[in-house]
């Protein structure tokens, strides 16, 4: 089991979402986003620890963005994690829920 981490808890809130459907509805991942091999590698090794970033995203003009995590969302998609946690500003924590059918994860 992976403990998503949010390191800025005062701007950030935690949020329960489909990997899949996130790396696929991000506007900066839906074209040319290629993973570099050798991230994903060294990514597997904190996967392992048990404890993960969770991704960033946030809200742009066509949607949603990853502000970072990327790589970590390929990886947990290649390991079959059916949900990732994701840290959402407070204020774009309804549009997020509607874009992806995101829930608040227990504990936060």
């Amino acid at each position: 089991m992976v403990r998503w981490i949010n390191h800025s808890r005062r701007l950030y809130t935690l949020l329960e979402v489909d990997p899949k459907r996130l790396l696929s509805s991000a506007t900066n991942t839906k074209s040319d986003f290629e993973p570099n091999p050798r991230k994903l590698a060294t990514l597997v090794e904190r996967f392992q620890d048990g404890e993960i970033d969770a991704p960033i995203v946030h809200r742009d003009r066509e949607g949603i963005a990853f502000l970072s995590g990327r790589h970590r969302t390929v990886l947990a998609i290649r390991l079959g994690l059916p949900t990732i946690k994701i840290a959402v500003l407070r204020e774009e924590i309804p549009f997020v829920q509607s874009f992806l059918g995101s829930s608040m994860p227990s504990g936060k």
